[in-house]
């Protein structure tokens, strides 16, 4: 399958805002589409079925732990729909998470926060470069 052109997503994209505005359009099917290359930075992920997704084992990981999708950059980290640099997550308060996804999400953290920091630590991210500067992802 070739990777899609950046005018075939512009025109996918146009039609589902279309959809989400109820003016028409139709909802964006990116099924099996090849976004290698694709610049996702500063795209609301929030609620794709992301089922699989792997990155690409260099500048972007990801796993799934008990139900919460966590994705990683060099210094960025997403967990579910909730993206901030690694080193703030790792400064939350019981109360910040709290607030971000209620008592599941704290019983989570309180669980999984250590072994996260030790998978990260073990296996990082590689930075990217894009023109000399850090991309962020």
């Amino acid at each position: 399958m070739k990777p899609m052109s950046a005018d075939d997503v512009k025109v996918i994209l146009d039609t589902h805002h279309k959809w989400l505005d109820n003016e028409g359009g139709e909802r964006a099917n990116l099924r099996d589409a090849n976004l290698r290359g694709a610049n996702l930075c500063d795209a609301d992920l929030c609620g794709a079925d992301l089922w699989g997704l792997a990155g690409n084992l260099q500048h972007v990981k990801s796993l799934k732990i008990d139900g919460y999708m966590v994705t990683y950059t060099a210094d960025m980290m997403q967990i579910d729909c909730r993206r901030h640099p690694i080193s703030k997550w790792w400064a939350f308060d019981d109360r910040a998470i709290l607030e971000m996804d209620g008592k599941r999400a704290l019983d989570w953290w309180r669980r999984w926060k250590p072994l996260l920091q030790q998978i990260i630590e073990a296996s990082p991210a590689e930075p990217t470069k894009t023109g000399g500067e850090e991309a962020v992802a």
